[in-house]
């Protein structure tokens, strides 16, 4: 992986990390905040190892670091085991959004049509 795509993909990283802490419990009474908080991030433990992993260098290319996130995701859905179960669904949406934004890549007609059926 080049440097700058070590640096978006760190970028994206970060955006992860922003989004769950600023976003994602808005309604969750402050007494119970932390509790759920840790429920809910249990699934998400392995993003450390993916800092950790694009710190050392540790991925070749883009897509090795889009299926350890992608990982994630998938861990998350399978398990259930969080109240706010839509919360890793909606973090999923923004991730996939943010990584089309920072890589520029656009969606071609038929994807377009394909997400519209």
């Amino acid at each position: 992986m080049g440097p700058e795509e070590q640096l978006k993909c760190e970028f994206l990283l970060l955006m992860i990390e922003c989004y769950s802490e600023s976003n994602v419990f808005p309604n969750i009474q402050h007494d119970n905040y932390r509790i759920e908080i840790l429920q809910c991030m249990a699934d998400f433990w392995m993003l450390n190892e993916i800092k950790k992993k694009l710190k050392e260098r540790g991925y070749l290319n883009v897509m090795g670091f889009m299926q350890d996130v992608r990982c994630i995701f998938r861990e998350h859905r399978a398990s259930k085991k969080c109240n706010n179960f839509c919360w890793g669904m909606r973090l999923e949406k923004q991730f996939e959004l943010n990584f089309k934004q920072v890589f520029a890549v656009q969606e071609t007609e038929q994807e377009h049509t394909t997400k519209l059926n």
